[in-house]
């Protein structure tokens, strides 16, 4: 985290069901990427047995990290909604749309300090939009934090207090 230049996380937990590897990239870049949609259901799976009961039992409400308008026009779908609700209706929780789209680089293409810069304030919450208490963030793959961190600051600047994170993969 000293990389981040942070003391704490801005987030309070977070939980990835895989190991991001050679593997779980294909899977990852076949669903973003290869419009191989139907995996969603399969990562939603794997992400709704990884969180925790306790996180449930206090109905957060999922927010999706919402993709690039680039990368909207790319795939041709918004990868980050569709996960979210996905994970929504596997957990019998509600989803909401928190966060602006991002003006941003694909994260993918960036070394480290690249990822953690391209990252730095970049998501605000949509106009007039107020989070609720508890929150669940919902993201394919947890790298260098980067994204995380900036979507975890925009939920709590809308007003979030609790805020718990999970991923699909997480790169160690």
């Amino acid at each position: 985290m000293a990389a981040l230049d942070r003391h704490e996380l801005p987030f309070d937990a977070c939980a990835s069901a895989v190991v991001y590897n050679d593997a779980t990239a294909r899977i990852v870049r076949a669903w973003k990427d290869a419009g191989e949609r139907r995996l969603v259901e399969t990562l939603a799976d794997l992400m709704a047995s990884v969180t925790a009961p306790s996180w449930r039992a206090e109905r957060p409400t999922i927010v999706p990290v919402p993709a690039t308008a680039a990368a909207l026009r790319r795939r041709g779908f918004d990868h980050g909604a569709d996960l979210a609700r996905a994970l929504a209706e596997r957990l019998s929780l509600d989803e909401i749309p928190l966060l602006a789209r991002p003006r941003s680089f694909d994260q993918r293409s960036l070394a480290r300090s690249g990822r953690i810069k391209n990252m730095e304030n970049r998501f605000k919450p949509l106009p007039g939009a107020r989070a609720p208490a508890s929150v669940l963030i919902v993201d394919d793959v947890y790298t260098t934090g980067a994204t995380l961190f900036a979507a975890s600051e925009a939920a709590r600047a809308a007003g979030a207090r609790q805020v718990r994170c999970v991923t699909f993969a997480r790169v160690w």
